[in-house]
């Protein structure tokens, strides 16, 4: 009798999932492989073993039936997500556990699907996702976060960063995600023994849990930035809000990855200095707004230079321009690059 009531529970819920399941859910998540880890639940309680992406989806979507979360790997240990925090694997064995460690997901995988048929860059994150949860070169470190972005990307945003951190001022990024262009900023300057402070600005744990984007991890992220000499901050929360607890005297970049807010426009331009560049990742996508974004700095004195696109493996990389203001500013000019669809 109690499996069958159980049983009701989980049916219940699968219609949500559907609707759940229908919309995007972030870089290296596999769609068939979080519907099946969700039908093997058989119980209205279990513990969940192994902290990754799909554990995060697995809280977010069920967290009334989960009773904790656990896992093997020390890195992770006391870790917190949402309710969560990760312990150890007791000697005990819980007898409705659900594994989501990279080894059960990637048998599961092998087993679901044509791999071969999947689109070649969704594939890409996949396996990039497991290889990195599996392999790090140093053993306390947690490695790069996953993301969409492409090799080619990465190198842009590196090279336009390169070229703003020969100017006075602090980094900073909002939209922070997972971590991983922050990441990338935060490891050019590493490598360069550059330490000055990078701002990192994004709901992360109070994203509410209804959007299937909602994985973003503080104490994750946090970690995995923790390789860097330099002050790197975090600020939690409404970005409008928490910009103001930040307040650099001035910035030599910006990394905007978000759509158009004129609230975060008007304090980074307010901040930047000569040379200065503000990268907006998300120019062009149909929720951003194209057109608010060209009459802003049009009202801040710019002209618009274009760079031509490139394609690799069916996904089309960023079409990039830049965006230079006039010198009429009184602290000179400073570049806005913008990346189209």
């Amino acid at each position: 009798m109690k499996h069958s009531v159980d049983s009701q529970i989980v049916s219940d819920s699968k219609t949500d999932l559907n609707g759940y399941l229908s919309r995007h859910i972030g870089a290296a998540i596999d769609k068939a492989t979080l519907n099946a880890l969700y039908s093997r639940i058989v119980a209205k309680h279990f513990v969940l073993v192994g902290f990754n992406d799909y554990t995060k989806h697995l809280i977010n979507f069920l967290l009334h039936m989960i009773v904790r979360v656990v896992g093997n790997d020390p890195r992770f240990h006391g870790m917190r997500f949402r309710e969560f925090a990760v312990e150890p694997v007791s000697a005990e064995r819980d007898e409705h556990s659900l594994y989501v460690d990279p080894d059960q997901i990637s048998e599961m995988q092998s087993a679901l699907v044509d791999v071969d048929s999947r689109q070649p860059f969704k594939q890409e994150i996949i396996c990039q996702f497991h290889k990195l949860a599996m392999e790090c070169t140093v053993p306390h470190e947690l490695g790069v976060p996953v993301s969409m972005m492409l090799f080619e990307t990465i190198v842009f945003l590196r090279q336009v960063a390169n070229f703003a951190l020969q100017f006075l001022g602090d980094v900073a990024e909002v939209g922070v995600c997972q971590g991983a262009s922050l990441w990338h900023l935060m490891r050019l300057m590493q490598d360069a023994g550059d330490i000055r402070a990078v701002h990192g600005f994004d709901s992360f744990d109070t994203w509410p849990r209804q959007n299937p984007e909602a994985i973003m991890c503080l104490d994750e992220i946090k970690k995995r930035l923790a390789f860097c000499d330099g002050e790197c901050r975090l600020y939690q929360g409404m970005v409008e809000k928490t910009l103001q607890e930040c307040e650099p005297d001035r910035l030599c970049f910006l990394h905007l990855d978000m759509g158009y807010r004129k609230e975060i426009l008007d304090w980074a331009v307010e901040r930047m200095r000569g040379g200065g560049v503000i990268l907006l990742d998300n120019y062009g996508h149909v929720a951003s707004w194209t057109a608010k974004f060209d009459r802003y700095f049009e009202s801040v004195g710019t002209r618009l230079i274009r760079i031509l696109g490139v394609r690799c493996d069916r996904a089309e990389i960023a079409r990039f321009a830049i965006v230079r203001e006039f010198e009429t500013r009184p602290q000179g000019g400073f570049f806005v690059a913008r990346k189209d669809p």
